[in-house]
């Protein structure tokens, strides 16, 4: 399990990398996603930081707060020097969302049951229990 600022670096520098614009937001649904993919298919939690059910969707509010500094692109970070176990599965799951436009991914996020739920019953900025995003992947 990595600090979400370790998986946050690693998304930028690879957004980057394949000339993929990467904002504040669009990182927040990226982290999301890597979260909910990475847990179906290797039963571990990727993230140790809770998402929290924001008006634009799940979000790590430490990591918006440290890059909300950016108005848009946000630009390249230090190069990380921590392995990532399963970074092949990360990688996939970067191309399979990254290069959606970040609006889209919002919408999608927002229409997922885990944020969905809470934020319908508990209210913006509620925590999103991890094992309601477990449950909600392993099903799809």
């Amino acid at each position: 399990m990595y600090k979400a600022e370790l998986i946050s670096r690693y998304i930028i520098n690879w957004c980057h990398k394949y000339d993929v614009d990467i904002t504040n937001v669009k990182l927040q649904k990226l982290l999301y996603f890597l979260q909910g993919k990475y847990y179906k298919y290797v039963g571990k939690r990727l993230i140790r930081d809770d998402f929290y059910a924001w008006r634009l969707g799940p979000c790590v509010p430490d990591i918006y707060m440290d890059y909300s500094v950016y108005a848009g692109i946000i630009p390249k970070q230090r190069d990380i020097n921590t392995e990532i176990d399963h970074i092949e599965l990360v990688n996939v799951i970067l191309e399979q969302y990254a290069y959606f436009q970040t609006w889209y991914l919002v919408r999608r996020s927002c229409e997922e049951d885990p944020w969905k739920y809470t934020f319908q019953i508990f209210g913006d900025k509620s925590r999103i229990p991890f094992q309601t995003i477990a449950d909600y992947y392993v099903e799809m």
